[in-house]
């Protein structure tokens, strides 16, 4: 009677064992072919014996099924039912392998086309292809749309494009009226009023936020900032500008709605410079001095005090654009970026969260 030491520290006695043996000094005796016939046989009973716990010794018993020696394989095909007791019937002259185990996986010899392997654990169960016939049928609609179809469209106000369900474009017309549509932030804030239009002012800085991600981000030359230092400007450029009771953000488009019938020098008014140093908080979260060497900082704010201050006494929107969104160009910065090129004022204007999170999947599906 001897024992056999698992590598787990286990102890099983075996009678077929002298003294201890680890399983490194069993896989040994069955391998080695210097040993005698009837010794490796009652080697390879010891690892039936083991049962799930021997599945290591499942290669060299493979391999001597497909020998010539008739009796090791007959001990080799016993002791391998008892430690894989899922395999299949096993055929000398019909194999097929995976890339996962150097193991082979046998046929059954009723194997036909129409079957395939499946790995259970360290069984091999071969299963076959069902076939159904599956009917189409013409569905008959009117020209309505269904409760539950989604269709893109575009914010009647913000310029958020999105996609709406159907009950959020009833409610839409029942509050604004036809042919208008307006996001959920649009309408939880009244913005579809158009006294409420008129005094508020859209404004973003998606040009400092798209500047980062395409030339220090994704650039594959110089990627000098990784996702979580991207957010990281995001979200603390949100918590300051939100320190402010007028700056209203909508986290799905990165805009920020100041509301400017509250700004003034008349009596529970806030003054104008309140709402510059605002900005001058948000651009500071940015670390512009450090991120953008080549970027003036001044330059930069300059172009939103000229558009913050002719709205407060004029209520005119920047030019050619509803949406206040400035971009480093004509503040320093080179035509020549990280990408080889200069990046299109568009692409940076109309950077949306959602690009940040395609680029994320786009990623992380690569690793």
């Amino acid at each position: 009677m001897g024992t056999v030491i698992l590598s787990s520290g286990t102890r099983l006695s075996v009678e077929e064992v002298d003294g201890e043996a680890t399983l490194l000094q069993l896989y040994e005796d069955v391998a080695c072919e210097h040993y005698t016939d009837s010794y490796r046989t009652r080697m390879i009973d010891v690892w039936g014996k083991l049962g799930r716990q021997g599945w290591g010794i499942l290669p060299v018993l493979h391999e001597l099924t497909k020998g010539k020696n008739e009796r090791l394989a007959a001990a080799a095909n016993s002791a391998i039912k008892k430690i894989d007791p899922g395999a299949p019937t096993i055929g000398k002259d019909v194999t097929t392998t995976t890339s996962t185990s150097s193991v082979p996986h046998r046929r059954p010899s009723d194997y036909s086309d129409n079957r395939f392997p499946v790995q259970s654990g360290h069984s091999t169960v071969w299963k076959k292809v069902e076939k159904k016939n599956v009917a189409f049928t013409e569905v008959q609609v009117g020209n309505d749309l269904s409760e539950g179809t989604r269709v893109s469209g575009t914010c009647f106000f913000c310029e958020k494009n999105s996609v709406y369900p159907k009950n959020l474009r009833k409610i839409s017309e029942l509050i604004v009226g036809p042919k208008k549509l307006f996001c959920n932030f649009c309408l939880r804030n009244e913005f579809y009023k158009l006294r409420h239009q008129k005094h508020v002012l859209l404004m973003s800085f998606r040009g400092v936020i798209a500047y980062y991600y395409y030339c220090f981000h994704l650039s594959p030359k110089t990627s000098a900032m990784y996702m979580m230092d991207l957010e990281g400007y995001i979200n603390l450029h949100v918590r300051f500008g939100k320190q402010n009771p007028l700056f209203r953000y909508d986290p799905e488009s990165y805009l920020w709605f100041v509301d400017f019938s509250k700004v003034g020098n008349k009596p529970r008014q806030m003054p104008l410079e309140y709402v510059l140093e605002t900005v001058v908080g948000i651009l500071s979260t940015f670390d512009i001095y450090n991120n953008a060497k080549d970027v003036s900082p001044a330059q930069f704010f300059q172009k939103y005090r000229e558009a913050i201050t002719d709205f407060h006494h004029h209520r005119r929107r920047p030019k050619s654009q509803r949406i206040l969104t400035p971009t480093f160009y004509g503040c320093g910065i080179p035509h020549e970026t990280n990408l080889g090129r200069a990046i299109p004022v568009n692409m940076l204007r109309n950077f949306t969260p959602n690009q940040l999170v395609e680029s994320y999947k786009c990623k992380r599906s690569c690793i």
